[in-house]
């Protein structure tokens, strides 16, 4: 197996024109493409700004849609696997905190937009959705995570690791049956 790693800003499709291009000429095909850029903003709803709104829509979701426009066709040809990277904050019954209207609703329609490109691009391309809960990553500024020590039944927060098994799992052979799916990974949050 060979990992390749390149960087780009997925929020720009000339960039990830340009990535798509450098992996062919270097002989890289992709089997398994991961959404998984991910931006938090909050705010009162009289305190968002048309700047802050379209900067988390831009990352939370247009990119996704630019990858899957970029990627989707070789992933077609070779039977590959999408994973959305979204939060169980996106699902409708999961109503948290009073500020989530940007975050929130952007990993809603990531999740909607899983389920349409599963639909529309099976049986050649699996496509899932993994939702996590709150996770021990960079998205938090405020680095005290004390605060989420009774957020779930498991009473703490996943580590990466934990989230990154799961995706593991969903791009791998092992759920060869699975399209379309929604899984949540959230040590019970959603039921707490």
């Amino acid at each position: 197996m060979r990992i390749t790693y390149c960087q780009c800003d997925v929020t720009r499709k000339e960039e990830l024109c340009l990535l798509h291009k450098k992996l062919l000429n270097s002989g890289v095909h992709i089997d398994i493409l991961v959404s998984n850029a991910g931006m938090l903003r909050t705010g009162a709803l009289d305190e968002i700004t048309e700047e802050d709104w379209d900067a988390v829509y831009d990352v939370n979701v247009k990119a996704a849609m630019y990858l899957c426009q970029e990627f989707v066709e070789e992933l077609k040809a070779r039977h590959g696997v999408i994973l959305f990277n979204a939060s169980i904050n996106g699902l409708h019954h999961y109503i948290k905190g009073k500020k989530s209207y940007m975050y929130a609703s952007s990993k809603a329609a990531l999740i909607q937009f899983s389920r349409y490109v599963a639909k529309n691009y099976a049986p050649d391309v699996r496509v899932n959705c993994l939702c996590p809960g709150i996770t021990e990553t960079n998205l938090f500024t405020n680095r005290d995570f004390s605060r989420f020590e009774d957020c779930n039944l498991l009473r703490r927060m996943a580590k990466p690791e934990e989230i990154a098994k799961v995706a593991l799992f969903l791009v791998s052979d092992d759920s060869s049956f699975m399209t379309g799916s929604v899984v949540v990974a959230d040590g019970g949050e959603m039921i707490k």
